[in-house]
């Protein structure tokens, strides 16, 4: 995960205080992750990171459980682009 990464996420879990790290299997949802956030939180990245994740990513209830599995499915997509 890089700094920009986590960055973007950062901003949209309002359980999450500055001062605590954001840790690769944190559970997104107990840092308030909700339906409105992940959809924001998908459009902040593919503009960000000029990518777009496919609908089978993002209709995959895992891929938005941590940051780590979020990662992963970005990573991905970055690699075959």
């Amino acid at each position: 995960m890089n700094e920009e990464f986590v960055s973007i996420i950062r901003a949209r879990l309002p359980f999450l205080t500055d001062e605590e790290p954001l840790l690769p299997d944190a559970n997104l949802t107990d840092l308030g992750l909700d339906s409105l956030r992940t959809v924001s939180l998908l459009l902040d990245l593919e503009d960000a990171l000029a990518i777009s994740l496919p609908d089978s990513v993002v209709g995959d209830p895992e891929t938005f459980s941590t940051p780590q599995r979020l990662w992963q499915a970005v990573d991905e997509v970055r690699a075959n682009s």
